[in-house]
Formats: C-alpha cells, structure tokens, sequence
C-alpha cells in the first residue's frame, strides 16, 4: 500500500483570492485613514511644530491634530465608495476577482502611500536645509520629477502585488495598523467632544443693532505687498500707478506710512484692532490675534454703531477667518483664487481658531508644484475677484444704514504674472514668462543675481500698473453710482516688497523701507483738494483715526493714535512709530526676541534684541540705508533704544495679561 505524504504547507502559496489577502470597502477605508492619521498627519504636525507651540497651547495644537485626524476620513471614505463601485462594475464585465480587488485596493490605499512618501522625503529635504544652513530651493522641475517618480515606484510596485506572498506581506503590514488607527481616531472624537472647536460665525444682521447709524459709508482697500517706493502716488512725478496718483491730488496722501511688520499677518492684525504686533501677538504666519483683542476691532466698533460690515479677500493670511476676529462683520467671504491650495485652505477656515489650514498646506504641499503648472502663464489671482465685491457690499441690506467695507487684494504680490494690458510694458517677452521662471518667494539671493532680481522688479512693477487700473474701474463704478463723493474712502497695503539687498520678496527678520513704507490715501466725503503728509505714521493709526472722525468711542488698547484732525486740515504732532518682525518670539514667553525698527523724524533705529546690535539711518540724507551712523550718532542710539525698551516693557505688561485671560 502507498503511503500518503503530508502536505508541505509551508511551501503552498496562498490562494490569492482568499479572504487573508483581499480588503473589502471598509477595511480599504480604515487602513488608508489610518495611514493617513497614524503616518501623514504626525509628520505634517513635525514640519510645524515650532511654529505651532509660539502661538498655540498644547491643548489648541492636540485639539487641531485630533480635527485634521477626523478630516483626513472623509477623502479617504470616498476612494473607497467609488474602489467598491469600480470593483463591481469590474466584476460584472468578467474581469477575475483578484484583480477588480487589486485594483480598487490601488485606488484607495496607493494616495495614501503616496502622500506619505511626499512628506517623508519633505522631511528630509527640510532637514538638509537645517543641517546645511542653506536655503536649497528646489526648482519645478525637480518637484515634478519627485512626484513622477514616487508614482513610477507605486505603480511599479502595485504590479509585482499581483503576486499573492507581496500582496499579503502588505496586507499584513497595513492590517497592523487597524487598532492603532481605531484607537486614535477614537481618542480625537473624544477630544473633539469634549473641547470642539470654534465654528466660524458672522456677526448679526445691523436691524439688531441698538444704537442709531450715523456718518458716511467707509471703504478700506488694502493691496497686498505695495510698496510705497515702487507706488510712488503721493507726487507729480509720473507714477506706476497714474489713477490713484489722481486720487490723491483730492485726498491726503501719507509719504511715509509704515507698516507694522512685514507680511501678512501681524500687519492686517494691527490695521484691525490698531494695536502692534507686541500687543495683538499675531507674530506668526498661522497666528491669531490673542483674545482678548479679537472683539476689540474697528468692524466691531462700527457694526455696534450701526454699520452694516463686510470683508473680502483672496488672500488667507488676510481675512479675518484666519486671525478668528470675525465677530464684527456680517459678511467675511474669502475668495479664494484658481489655485487648489487655495480653495481646499479657504474650505477649511470655518474653524477660525484653528490651524488645521496651514496643516492641511503642509501635508499636500505638492498641490504647490500643480497649481504652479497649472497657472503657468496667467496669474491666479485676479483683482476684479475681491475689488468687485465693494459694490456689491455698499448695495447689500439695508440701505438706510451706512455700510463699512474692507477688501484686500492679492496683488501686485507675487507671481508677478500681469495681465496682456500690462505685460511687457517694461520687460519684454523672452524672460519671466511664465511662473516657473521665478526666484520664489521670500527668499535671499546672492549679490550676482542683483540684475535678475531687477527684471523681477520690472514684472512687479507691471503687476502694481495692472492693479492701477484695477482699483480706478471699481472707483469709476461707485462713481457712477453716486457713492464715492459721499464715502470716506482709504487706500492702503499691508506690507511692501524688496528686490535689494540681498532679498527678495517679504517676511523675515529685514525692516528696509522696501518692505515697511507703503502707500496710504485717505479721502473724505466731498473732498476735492488734496495735501501731502509727509510726518511718519503707523498702520496702528488707521482704526483710531476713523473711529476718531466719525465721532465713534476709541478702541480700548489701541497702541495707534488719531490722524483725524490732519484729515480735516489741521496739524497732526510727530511722534515716534514702529515696525517690527517677531516670528521667532512665543508669545508664552517674555519678549526678548525680535527685529524692531523705530522711526523718529528722518532717523530710523533697526535693533536685533536678541543679538543686541544697532543700525541707525538717516532717512533724510540716505534713504536706501545704505550708511550705518550708529557710530558716528552714539545719543540718537541711546535715546531711540530707551524709547524702544520703554515700548517693549509696556507691551510685555499686556502679554502677560493677555495670556492668562
């Protein structure tokens, strides 16, 4: 009799259609969630944490990780809605089960794994920056080649996963990860639950508003990245910008309005609650305005007044949904530009206290090389988008009550890519065509480059033209309609632009007059001769000079005073204003850091507090800065550093109330 030999089971293959190595819709689901919560969203928090813990608590940055852990479920449930409805369809036509598995497997778990490369390999390039001490910028081309090839490998590898001992080995691997996911995604719903976060709201309709309406309709357009240098309005000498050159003839023209930093953020915080940085303490990209401030804004003084209140941008750093001091306006719309970025970051800010907007950015930041091809010529940012709405906004409502308008425009700022009207005027075809073409943004050059950056200067210049013409057609149109001779009217930017010494772009720790004085117009109702100021003043000045001329009570904290009566024609005293750059001061910890300038007259002081070093200028005699005098001016350092550390122990006083609120 033949005896029957046991089966070498460890040698058999597995049966690749067996139930161990196929995923079924749910388990396809969980596994790419917790790839994604597990793995992405801890190294998309890594890549932020510094700058998170400067502006946010623990307990802000655990409840936006546990936000963005249950947000990152919802693109990944609908892969795996239409995986099961492609693995059905794929069955039904004949298709072998193993392979409509493989497929909708792919289709679910492979942008996970991508994503997940993506940040691991960000990771290291922003290590090797750190290491390095270089900026490593890395051209389009690269990004693209990154991206295409992780695809190549996953594709690649998704096709040797048609042999069953590889697919099951990942299986296996991604199954590890199903409690793991289950437990965090648990723990963030219990977070979520038992602090959730702030849902974004709008102010009440102005019938509710007690008090009575009075004074004219105000219209604030701010521009961002204008700088007054490159504006040049306020004289006769031809101008890039011909129209508002015009307004000003029949307003008050400022020639050194300096913002209170340079970028974003803080300046647009402190054109709201007309207090500094120092004190709003919105210092960072993703920063907020601190709480106790949020309330206290001119919107909210003038819709407690009666005014209807409304807000637009197109950029995110702007609106108000980004600094949570939404409460005083009715309406405060982003409106987001073509880029992809764009919309899925503005879809994202119905949490204003949260930061999930700048993790979301970091996670998918390839949708930065996208949009950058797919804009390649043709700025996605279009001025009509945010200036457009002002009509709308002043016709909205009530019309019985006045209404208070804020919009802020994108550009000029970067991508220089102006309009047909405006391209080529200064810099012909052949060169900076196209946005792949630039330097970038924010970033230090070498002195070699100087002429290249010039020619970017000149496309900047074409864009500040295009935004000329721009500003002057929403002008015409409330002309028409009878509305910009009764409107007290004011024109202005949050932050210049530099194209010299060594940097170009905003941001960082300079505080060169490129980047800190900008334009300013402020035009009363039925105002038709002009004046030049030429006295320095702050973006701190503007809230309480407007709340000032309307016979409005002052913002409680405000660190800006009132130009009002210049407004009317008389005298406004000099004082001392400020300008500064604190992204690397915490606001939990006392200030000790920072770049601050103080402009005293003609005299500019540029301190490093943490190094303890000194510039001064004499704005008068060397308006580009290029002849340090703190040598040769021992008294003018001593008494400037006196007056800035007298301002920095006063604001230090208020931080420390702030926080503890």
């Amino acid at each position: 009799m033949t005896r029957k030999s046991a089966p070498d089971t460890a040698a058999a293959p597995r049966n690749p259609a067996s139930p161990g190595v196929e995923l079924g819709p749910w388990e396809r689901w969980l596994l790419s969630w917790a790839v994604l919560a597990l793995l992405v969203v801890p190294l998309a928090v890594l890549q932020q944490i510094d700058a998170l813990l400067v502006f946010s608590t623990p307990l802000d940055v655990l409840r936006d990780v546990a936000l963005l852990t249950l947000l990152s479920g919802l693109p990944t449930a609908l892969l795996a809605l239409v995986g099961a409805a492609l693995q059905r369809i794929f069955q039904a036509s004949g298709m072998p089960s193993t392979r409509s598995s493989l497929i909708a497997d792919g289709l679910v778990l492979a942008p996970a794994l991508w994503v997940l490369l993506w940040q691991l390999s960000r990771i290291s390039w922003l290590w090797l920056k750190q290491a390095t001490g270089h900026e490593l910028v890395v051209a389009p081309g690269m990004r693209y080649a990154v991206m295409a090839g992780f695809l190549i490998a996953l594709l690649l590898g998704w096709r040797l996963l048609s042999r069953a001992q590889l697919r099951l080995r990942l299986v296996e691997h991604l199954r590890a990860l199903r409690w793991p996911g289950l437990a965090l995604i648990a723990s963030a719903t219990a977070l979520l639950t038992v602090s959730p976060p702030q849902w974004v709201e709008a102010a009440p309709s102005p019938q509710e508003a007690k008090t009575s309406p009075r004074g004219p309709d105000v219209i604030l357009i701010t521009l961002d990245a204008l700088s007054a240098i490159d504006a040049d309005i306020c004289g006769s000498a031809p101008s890039l910008m011909p129209r508002l050159q015009a307004l000003a003839r029949q307003s008050t023209c400022y020639t050194h309005l300096y913002a209170s930093s340079n970028f974003t953020t803080p300046a647009t915080s402190t054109l709201e609650t007309g207090t500094l940085p120092w004190t709003h303490l919105a210092t960072q990209i993703s920063a907020k305005v601190a709480l106790p401030y949020q309330s206290q804004t001119l919107a909210q003084a003038l819709h407690s007044a009666g005014y209807r209140t409304y807000t637009s941008t197109d950029n995110q750093l702007a609106s108000v949904r980004q600094r949570g001091t939404q409460s005083g306006y009715m309406a405060h719309a982003i409106s987001p530009s073509d880029l992809l970025r764009d919309r899925l970051r503005a879809a994202l800010t119905l949490w204003p206290q949260s930061s999930v907007p700048m993790l979301v950015d970091s996670a998918l930041s390839f949708l930065g090389a996208f949009d950058m091809h797919l804009h390649a010529q043709d700025n996605p940012f279009d001025s009509e988008r945010v200036l457009g709405k002002v009509p709308a906004f002043l016709a909205d409502g009530n019309n019985e009550r006045p209404a208070f308008v804020w919009v802020h425009s994108m550009p000029p700022h970067s991508p220089y890519l102006p309009p047909p009207s405006t391209k080529y005027r200064l810099l012909g075809p052949g060169e900076l065509e196209r946005w792949s073409d630039f330097m970038g943004d924010n970033v230090p050059y070498a002195l070699a480059l100087q002429p290249q950056v010039d020619k970017h200067r000149l496309r900047y210049r074409e864009s500040i033209m295009a935004t000329d013409d721009a500003v002057a057609d929403v002008l015409d149109r409330l002309q028409r309609e009878g509305r910009l001779d009764k409107a007290l009217l004011i024109i202005s930017a949050d932050h210049g632009e530099s194209f010299e010494k060594g940097f170009l772009g905003h941001a960082g720790p300079q505080l060169h007059e490129a980047l800190v004085r900008i334009p300013l117009i402020v035009k009363l109702p039925g105002q038709a001769t002009g004046r030049v100021e030429t006295q320095p003043v702050s973006l701190a000045d503007i809230a309480p000079s407007v709340l000032d001329f309307l016979g409005l009570q002052p913002l409680p904290h405000a660190d800006g005073r009132s130009l009002a009566a210049g407004w009317r024609g008389g005298d406004i005293e000099a004082r001392p204003v400020f300008s500064m750059s604190m992204e690397r001061q915490s606001r939990f910890s006392p200030l000790r850091t920072g770049h601050y300038a103080v402009i005293d007259g003609h005299l500019k002081l540029v301190v490093d507090l943490k190094q303890g070093t000194d510039r001064l200028y004499d704005l008068a005699t060397d308006p580009a800065e290029n002849h340090d005098l703190a040598a040769q001016r021992p008294e003018a350092v001593t008494r400037m550093r006196a007056l800035l550390q007298s301002r920095l122990a006063q604001a230090e006083q208020r931080r420390q109330q702030a926080i503890h609120r």
